[in-house]
Formats: C-alpha cells, sequence, structure tokens
C-alpha cells in the first residue's frame, strides 16, 4: 500500500502508558513496510513507515479483557487518493 491509515486495538486486563504504546509501534511498523536491509523482517504491506505512506498518526484504542483473551488487532486501510 502506497498510503494508509492504521488503527490499533490492545485487548489486555491492564491499561498500557501511552508513551509505551506510541513507542512500541517501531518494531511492528518496521515489521510492515517492504524488506530491506534496513528492515529485514518487513512483510511488505506497507511501502513505507513515513507520514507520506501513513497520512495521519495511528489510532490508538484500549479494552479492558480477561488475561487468557488477551490480543492486538492492527487494522490497515488502504488510503486510494489522498
Amino acid at each position: 500500500m502506497a498510503m494508509c491509515k492504521i488503527e490499533i486495538d490492545r485487548y489486555s486486563d491492564g491499561k498500557a502508558d501511552w508513551d509505551g504504546m506510541l513507542g512500541g509501534l517501531k518494531p511492528l511498523f518496521d515489521t510492515l513496510v517492504v524488506k530491506s536491509t534496513k528492515n529485514p523482517l518487513g512483510l511488505g504491506i506497507i511501502e513505507d513507515d513515513n507520514p507520506d505512506c501513513i497520512l495521519q498518526c495511528p489510532v490508538l484504542r484500549q479494552h479492558k479483557s480477561t488475561r487468557k483473551a488477551a490480543s492486538t488487532v492492527v487494522t490497515i486501510t488502504e488510503i486510494l487518493e489522498a
């Protein structure tokens, strides 16, 4: 995807600090981009993790759940026209 928006829903029995959640996006985004020497684990889902590709700050939401049901859901929506 050349342009997209990203939404992240975190389900957990406790809430994380926002600075920790934002900082934790770096390894996630490095995995979503095109594979390169800089990002050898890139999956190629998005072209890059810069503001030209991810058009706005990702939306982060936290939801209460049981520890057993804890998960993170990442929704990437392609933007066809800016």
